[in-house]
């Protein structure tokens, strides 16, 4: 090797061990990806408090759609603005989304190059609604604070074979752009739904099925017509009705039954022969109201008060009114005033605390992601005082006191017996002398203890004596002391029902619910819902199969009577009516 060769061979061996102590100098290292391992994803977010608002984006691949789901902080409270800002009020599933997203870290590297995203899952989703070519997309999750800054920024993909809870993830970092490389972290998807339900207390009236006292069912629908003056909607009532549970007995009473004709006149309709109320039917009304949960909502219009009464500011506002009659509620007359009818009648429940739930039924709707097949409907609900549950306390009568004898008032003051002008001169004087002698130095007499001569004899004072104990005295204490906590009872059972149907309006005020169609056709019951055949009605002739046999064997069958069960609401036809 000649010296040329060697020179050059020195040189290059000290650049390269020149290069090596660069690379290895603090501050300017490189960290490859495997080094990563076991590091945080999001070390900005160490604290779930900061978290503000909650975003998760994916692609519909058979509606060729882009969806989003969006929880968010509004005036320091948690909403769903997709759904006019509905309460995020399950709070155990926002606890659970915060704890699923914090303290993420990478487990594996999966990839470092693009030509990976489609085979793990991690293709960010599509910012357009229109379709898209792309395959393996994955869900974009994005987690900011109050400024609107990231603090988690991910696209989640598919779940690692043989590692159940492990996916494929991409995440932005700096500048809030996704990066190449493919980690492996430990994500609980189920902890973040896009379902509105998983977001809401879906429980709605949140009442105990064991406290409803009464109900009253209105079956009614309204009917579109035209006239001259162009379209009105009619109320056709069908059935009102009142029963009530009766603990003790466990079964149920019939306190009210009306049934109206084609004139809409009410006729009493108490229970025929053979009749009795359906039991099962009530029984499954009671628990469905316990079960009536929340499909979706949609905002009410201004103007429509808690208690749902119709004032002159929404009756004037035309888009209101629409409004309600595209949910299908109009406004009618009842009683004088104007109120507030729905399409398919109404159901109150009164509850033992006296709280009154108020059920107005409104048309079919639709929800977003629903089976074609599911059907809704609107719900309106108020709340109100039952006042007739919480009746004042029966007070016993307290027993009378003995009488009592005061001194009459301003009457002269009586002089001693005897007395008179000169009786008050030696009174005087002796008033004097009493006065020298209390000067004087104590005699013999007196500090003998012996009274001076001339003095009059000092008469011992009565003993006193207390007055006899009134024996009713304790009985009169006694019923004040319970009358008191009656009333006091009275007052707070009042006073907690009051503030019960405040807080329920609180909620119920600002919405239009969806309900499901099952549980509606449970609650909203007509006569042949609630009445049947009794179980002797048959053994005793009044069955429908001995009426079948009965007209079988050439039985005219008559009109029935208006109080009856036949025809609709068991009226015989008005007079003049075809």
């Amino acid at each position: 090797m000649n010296e040329n060769v060697k020179t050059a061979a020195y040189v290059a061996v000290a650049a390269l061990f020149g290069l090596v102590g660069w690379w290895t100098l603090p501050g300017t290292q490189n960290v490859s990806e495997d080094q990563k391992v076991g590091q945080p994803l999001f070390p900005k977010f160490d604290d779930t408090a900061k978290a503000a608002s909650l975003e998760i984006t994916w692609y519909d691949e058979p509606l060729s759609l882009v969806k989003s789901f969006k929880v968010a902080k509004v005036g320091g409270k948690w909403v769903v603005p997709s759904h006019n800002n509905y309460p995020a009020d399950a709070e155990q599933q926002l606890r659970d989304s915060a704890k699923s997203l914090f303290d993420l870290r990478r487990l594996h590297v999966a990839s470092e190059v693009a030509e990976d995203h489609e085979l793990f899952g991690v293709v960010e989703p599509p910012q357009d609604q229109g379709g898209t070519t792309k395959k393996g997309i994955g869900k974009l999750i994005s987690l900011q604070d109050e400024q609107g800054n990231d603090l988690v920024r991910m696209v989640v993909g598919k779940e690692v074979d043989k590692n159940p809870g492990q996916r494929f993830v991409r995440i932005a970092e700096s500048g809030g752009n996704l990066t190449d490389q493919v980690y492996v972290a430990k994500i609980e998807l189920d902890k973040l739904p896009t379902e509105f339900g998983k977001w809401i207390e879906r429980d709605l009236l949140q009442l105990n099925p064991n406290d409803i006292a009464q109900l009253n069912l209105k079956d009614y629908s309204i009917i579109r017509t035209r006239n001259q003056f162009g379209t009105e909607n009619r109320v056709q009532l069908k059935m009102d009705s009142t029963v009530s549970w009766n603990t003790l007995e466990g079964s149920w009473n019939l306190d009210r039954f009306q049934l109206y004709d084609d004139r809409q006149r009410p006729h009493d309709a108490p229970l025929g022969e053979g009749e009795e109320l359906a039991k099962t039917k009530l029984d499954d009304l009671k628990n469905a109201l316990d079960d009536l949960k929340i499909e979706s909502v949609d905002r009410k219009p201004e103007g429509l008060g808690a208690d749902l009464t119709l004032d002159e500011k929404l009756t004037g506002n035309q888009g209101a009114m629409e409004s309600l009659a595209e949910h299908g509620f109009f406004a009618g007359p009842r009683g004088g005033k104007l109120e507030l009818f729905s399409r398919n009648g109404e159901v109150i429940a009164d509850c033992k605390d006296g709280v009154r739930y108020i059920l107005r039924f409104g048309d079919v709707a639709s929800v977003d992601g629903a089976a074609l097949d599911k059907l809704n409907r609107y719900l309106l609900v108020t709340a109100q005082v039952a006042e007739e549950l919480l009746p004042p306390p029966v007070l016993e009568p307290e027993p009378a006191g003995p009488a009592t004898t005061e001194p009459a008032k301003d009457a002269p003051e009586k002089p001693a017996t005897g007395a008179s002008g000169g009786d008050c001169q030696e009174q005087a004087a002796d008033q004097d002398d009493a006065a020298q002698d209390a000067k004087a130095p104590p005699t013999k007499a007196k500090a003998a203890g012996k009274a001076p001569a001339g003095a009059k004899p000092t008469v011992p004072a009565a003993p006193k004596t207390e007055a006899a104990p009134d024996p009713a005295q304790a009985r009169r204490e006694l019923i004040k002391k319970e009358n008191e906590r009656k009333l006091k009872e009275h007052e707070d059972k009042k006073r907690k029902a009051q503030g019960r149907v405040a807080e329920l309006n609180a909620r119920f005020a600002q919405w239009y619910y969806v309900i499901s169609e099952d549980t509606y056709k449970k609650i909203h019951l007509g006569r042949s819902d609630i009445i049947q055949e009794g179980a002797t009605a048959k053994d005793s002739g009044f069955g429908i199969d001995a009426f079948r046999k009965l007209e079988s064997d050439g039985l005219k069958k008559s009109p029935p009577p208006s109080t009856g069960g036949g025809g609709f609401g068991g009226f015989s036809p008005p007079p003049g009516a075809p």
